[in-house]
């Protein structure tokens, strides 16, 4: 669908090449910004394939946001390979997250 051709655009992008070098926030942003498409047209696998990637930068990554967009896929991608053991783990982590008071714990559930 839409969400896959628009997630292989993105992707067509090469970020390890070229004259500009690409920070470890912003290599993380696009493969998540890749993964949530393809989960999006439900592809786990295509998106699982970015959520790796991303995994390699993110322990340089201070952006909150962006690291619940990352655990959030990472979550759901667990979920879609049936290791819903992993998956439940995860989700519940997320759904207790305030992040230093960053997250209102009225949004928590």
């Amino acid at each position: 669908g839409d969400w896959s051709e628009a997630a292989k655009l993105l992707a067509a992008i090469n970020l390890e090449t070229g004259t500009r070098c690409r920070t470890p926030q912003q290599k993380a942003e696009k493969y998540v910004k890749i993964a949530e498409l393809y989960l999006e047209d439900e592809d786990p696998v295509s998106g699982d394939t970015f959520c790796t990637r991303a995994a390699m930068v993110m322990h340089e990554v201070n952006d909150v946001p962006l690291q619940l967009r990352f655990r959030v896929c990472h979550a759901r991608i667990l979920d879609s390979k049936r290791k819903f053991l992993e998956a439940s783990s995860k989700y519940c982590d997320l759904s207790q997250q305030t992040l230093g008071g960053q997250i209102c714990e009225a949004d928590l559930v």
